[in-house]
């Protein structure tokens, strides 16, 4: 049985969130995989470098986190849903889902990438278990397999933290 704690709502009224932008270019047959290459790219550049001082056998939460995002970014099918389920849940600010949800223009990897970058501050600030089990359980709301199987591998790894 899983438990729930009340974790004070994440918010973040200084960082401002510009989408990135999107190649425009007309009839180029890789501007989209280009695209998502270097989204995913950036990233990743910006995940592992907000990270330096850690070393990679750190179990916390925000890590294991980390440990999936690559593998998240090509799951995650419906980032609006998404984007409802984490606000509700109180992992991401009212601000971020309003962004997701009304910015036109921006593909699917973009807003997942917004998304899960929010998720990481918020548990780089409230770097806890049961932080973790929340997000969890918002995957698993999803009603995706892979976010599914994802959530169930964090699970796993919390469980051995926590013992």
């Amino acid at each position: 049985k899983r438990h729930h704690v009340l974790l004070p709502q994440y918010t973040d009224h200084n960082e401002t969130h510009e989408p990135l932008q999107r190649d425009r270019r007309k009839n180029s047959p890789h501007s989209t995989s280009q695209n998502q290459f270097i989204l995913t790219s950036h990233y990743n550049a910006v995940l592992s470098s907000s990270c330096t001082t850690s070393n990679t056998t750190d179990t916390s939460p925000h890590h294991i986190l980390k440990s999936h995002t690559s593998e998240l970014l090509g799951i995650i099918s419906n980032p609006n849903k998404l984007a409802i389920d984490l606000c509700s849940a109180d992992l991401i600010p009212y601000a971020v889902k309003d962004n997701v949800l009304t910015t036109e223009g921006r593909s699917r990897l973009q807003k997942s990438i917004q998304l899960l970058d929010e998720v990481h501050r918020f548990l780089k600030v409230f770097n806890t278990p049961d932080s973790l089990l929340r997000f969890c359980e918002v995957l698993e709301m999803q009603h995706n397999p892979g976010l599914t199987r994802i959530a169930d591998d964090m699970l796993k790894q919390l469980t051995v933290i926590t013992g």
